[in-house]
């Protein structure tokens, strides 16, 4: 049994939770998608090609005996979902803060 008391001393259902921990998560998300229109490719385009790619190279290792899915397709599917997840953060924080940091310290070493 998962204990989920609140500091304030009242319970949450756990899945009425875990909805809005999801909710607000992926509202964060594609709240800075429309304000950094770059996030785009690294979190939905680079997954979608990984899975094309790796899917093709793999078509095979459904044929191992005792490998737990007919189509290689359905085991890189979570793996693609994994690496947007992971990517976009990232891709945010460069999209962000790297470029304009890295413009000031080339044009200061240009004036020098």
């Amino acid at each position: 049994m998962v204990d989920t008391s609140l500091t304030t001393g009242y319970r949450v259902a756990p899945l009425a939770h875990d909805v809005g921990v999801f909710r607000a998560l992926t509202g964060r998300g594609m709240m800075r998608m429309r304000r950094l229109p770059a996030l785009i490719v690294p979190a939905i385009v680079m997954p979608m090609f990984f899975v094309v790619a790796f899917s093709g190279s793999f078509s095979s290792l459904a044929n191992v005996p005792g490998f737990p899915t007919p189509h290689v397709i359905n085991w890189m599917t979570p793996y693609a979902i994994l690496q947007g997840a992971s990517l976009e953060p990232a891709a945010a924080h460069l999209v962000a803060f790297v470029p304009p940091r890295m413009l000031r310290r080339l044009s200061e070493r240009a004036r020098a």
